[in-house]
């Protein structure tokens, strides 16, 4: 059975060793750092959606809801004559 070795502290390997594993944390880190972006993206595009759903919604409403003010007060007219 082999043994493996530890690099020596301050040795070139375990320099090198250590300069992988960061550089590993790092990408890691930058990974997870643009997963959260694009989900905060996504979560933003969603709601902008959303709101201009509503916006269209809200302009809809007022449009009937003038037509219907409009209605009333031709109805009320022609009752009046």
């Amino acid at each position: 059975r082999r043994s493996r070795m530890v690099p020596a502290e301050g040795s070139l390997a375990a320099l090198r060793a250590a300069t992988a594993a960061y550089e590993e944390r790092r990408a890691a880190d930058e990974a997870a750092a643009l997963a959260r972006a694009e989900a905060e993206r996504a979560a933003a595009s969603e709601l902008n959606e959303a709101a201009r759903a509503l916006s269209d919604f809200e302009q809809e409403l007022t449009q009937a809801r003038q037509n219907f003010t409009l209605r009333v007060a031709v109805c009320d007219t022609l009752q009046l004559d």
